[in-house]
């Protein structure tokens, strides 16, 4: 998997106009990143899934190579005790793309930055662009898996937050799940409510379950 990702990350970051040289060099520092041990679920594994979402969706994106560069970057910074780990991996994105790739801030700097922000899912949906959406979706896709897959990413998640006590993690795991179920719709595009909806809400709803059968 790591192979076909550098493969893929020098393409990507060729088409941006970056060397190979620098390519190679930034891509093996994202990896470090998202090899931590404390990473059960925001790992390359995750990465590699919203790949192959985007693949299916790019077509609809206004800046698709931009898209991906956000992705890639999106959970760059993951400590599960801090409440502004999108704000730092953003502010990481700014530094690779101005100071390491030499890219414009002004242009692709500012709107990886935005749609790296936008994965803290606080937002009003409506005054969200199109690729904001596409990006928001494609951070949500794994709500939507078969129910095998989705308890595995639970178990996963949690294991992150290995510190956090039980009862306080179920809390706070409800309050979250539920933040999405109250939504019209939990995805914000056509394609994944189509693909993700009906799946997304059952699971969530026996998380939540689960979650407050073990509270009582």
């Amino acid at each position: 998997m790591r192979a076909k990702m550098l493969e893929r990350w020098i393409a990507l970051l060729k088409r941006l106009g970056v060397n190979e040289i620098t390519a190679q060099e930034t891509y093996h520092m994202l990896v470090y990143y998202y090899m931590q041990p404390h990473r059960h679920y925001h790992t390359l594994t995750h990465i590699s899934s919203g790949l192959k979402e985007f693949d299916d969706i790019k077509g609809l994106a206004a800046n698709p190579d931009e898209l991906e560069l956000a992705w890639y970057l999106h959970d760059a910074i993951y400590e599960t005790w801090a409440e502004d780990n999108e704000h730092q991996s953003a502010g990481l994105a700014r530094f690779y793309i101005t100071k390491m790739m030499h890219l414009p801030l002004s242009t692709t700097g500012i709107r990886v930055y935005h749609l790296i922000l936008s994965t803290h899912h606080r937002y009003d949906p409506n005054v969200l662009f199109s690729d904001t959406r596409l990006m928001v979706d494609i951070d949500l896709h794994e709500l939507g898996k078969p129910t095998a897959e989705f308890d595995i990413n639970s178990t996963n998640i949690r294991r992150e937050y290995w510190w956090m006590p039980e009862q306080e993690y179920r809390h706070k795991g409800i309050d979250f799940l539920e933040h999405f179920l109250k939504r019209t719709d939990i995805y914000l595009t056509p394609y994944f409510r189509d693909k993700y909806e009906i799946q997304a809400r059952l699971n969530l709803k026996a998380e939540i379950e689960k979650l407050q059968a073990a509270t009582l």
